[in-house]
Parts: structure tokens; C-alpha cells; sequence
């Protein structure tokens, strides 16, 4: 999915026919992250911390390559807050179980306390090392909810949480800049070009329109016609003109 998009061989619209359940996010989901499992552990290291670096927000101190897991399903701590299970769209941990929690929207809206769920299913030790990151659409349109998602944590957690919230423009751009480096394996580079692309398409915020353009000011001009010596303005201006109809 992720190249047959970028390549321009097929489009997202081609679900809106599958039913009333529209599974984009999911399948955002598998083309970025899923396509990231398959480079070597190493390399999905390298590739996380350039990415990250790039969008200027911090990563979990990993002591290992970590471990990427698709909508694994996460035990709760606490009876009655919501369901058994939690799914976070992508877990990403490594051996020692330091762990970066990632949900995925692409125009959805935040189920009731889908985010502190997610936080508070971490253990006590997991939430002091790990982090966690919303990737939205647009930045401002779940501001009222993760507020509300705050409080809750709050109320039932010591440790501060490190919620980081980036839309995909910022996801598409970084994923520019580091295929644009060039101390990179192969492999990282088709990587982040294909996001890249993937949401270039995908994804209208992405694109760099016109207000990125640095177009150089045109001063206003105020010119004047000099008539030649041999122009026939006068016998114009002087000429009557009758409208004749047709006899």
C-alpha cells in the first residue's frame, strides 16, 4: 500500500467503498510503521532517532534496538476504566521494556479516555523511561480532549506525562530532511522517501503550497503612453461616431 500510493498506482479513497467502517488509520498505520518493522533492528533504531530529531521532540533512552508491535493489546491496571484491553496503534519497547506508545488519527476523533488508557496500562517503572506520541491531521482539534485526558492521568499516575502531540506535516517533513541526509543506509533513505510521498499524496497539510514560495516584490508601476509621430489618436478622438442601422 505504502508504494503502490507514493508511485501513484492507487489512492486511500478506494476504501470509502469497504462499509461504515472506514479503516484508513489502520491502514496508515501498517504502511508507515508496518513497512519500518521490516528494516533491521538496527536501522529502525537509526531511522527512529533522525525522524525524531528532525520533529525536535525526545525519544526513550533504549539500551537496545527496540521491538515494533502493531495494535498489541495491553492489559488494564484498573478495573471499571475501561475495557480489559487497551490497543495502542503502535508499541515500540525494547528488551528492558522501555517503551515509546504512538496513536494514530487520521481524522477521527479521540475515544473517551483512549490516551490516559493507553499511558496508565504502563508499569510504574515503564512510565518513568517511556514516552508517548499522538499523531494527528491537524494540531489544534483535539486540544480540548488531551486536556481532559490530562486530568485524568493526574488523578492516577505520580509520573509526569510526556505526551507529544505532531501532525503528520511535521511526520512528512522530518521524514524529507533525514532522506535528504547523507550519512544514511540505503534502506533508511527508501524508507522515509516513501512516507515521504505517501503523505505528499495522502495528506493536503503535507503538500508546500504557495505561501512557501519567496517570490520577489513587484513594485507598483505607473506607466504613461507616448503616442509616435505617426499615431492617429487625434483624427480618433476627434472622429463622431453615429450608430447607422440596417436600411
Amino acid at each position: 500500500m505504502l508504494h503502490a500510493i507514493s508511485q501513484r498506482k492507487a489512492r486511500l479513497d478506494v476504501f470509502r467503498g469497504a462499509g461504515t467502517r472506514l479503516p484508513l488509520e489502520d491502514v496508515v498505520t501498517s504502511s508507515v510503521f508496518g513497512t519500518l518493522s521490516l528494516l533491521r533492528p538496527a536501522d529502525q533504531l537509526d531511522a527512529l532517532e533522525r525522524v525524531f530529531r528532525a520533529m525536535d521532540m525526545p525519544l526513550p533512552a533504549w539500551r537496545a534496538p527496540p521491538q515494533i508491535h502493531l495494535w498489541r493489546k495491553r492489559e488494564m491496571k484498573m478495573t471499571g476504566f475501561r475495557d480489559h484491553y487497551i490497543e495502542p496503534d503502535v508499541e515500540i519497547s525494547d528488551s528492558n521494556g522501555v517503551t515509546l506508545l504512538i496513536e494514530i488519527k487520521w481524522g477521527a476523533p479521540l475515544g473517551k479516555r483512549e490516551l490516559s488508557a493507553q499511558w496508565l496500562s504502563l508499569k510504574d517503572k515503564a512510565q518513568k523511561k517511556g514516552g508517548h506520541l499522538l499523531l494527528t491531521l491537524k494540531p489544534g482539534s483535539y486540544n480540548a480532549a488531551i486536556e481532559d485526558e490530562r486530568i485524568t492521568v493526574d488523578e492516577h499516575c505520580t509520573v509526569r506525562w510526556p505526551l507529544e502531540h505532531r501532525t503528520w506535516r511535521d511526520f512528512g517533513q522530518a521524514c524529507r530532511s533525514v532522506a535528504a541526509e547523507i550519512d544514511i543506509e540505503p534502506s533508511i533513505r527508501a524508507w522515509t522517501q516513501q512516507v515521504y510521498l505517501f503523505l505528499l499524496r495522502e495528506d493536503p497539510e503535507t503538500l508546500q503550497g504557495w505561501r512557501n514560495l519567496r517570490l520577489p516584490k513587484v513594485e507598483m508601476f505607473f506607466g504613461s503612453f507616448q503616442p509616435s509621430w505617426f499615431s492617429n489618436s487625434e483624427s480618433i478622438k476627434n472622429t463622431e461616431w453615429r450608430f447607422c442601422p440596417d436600411e
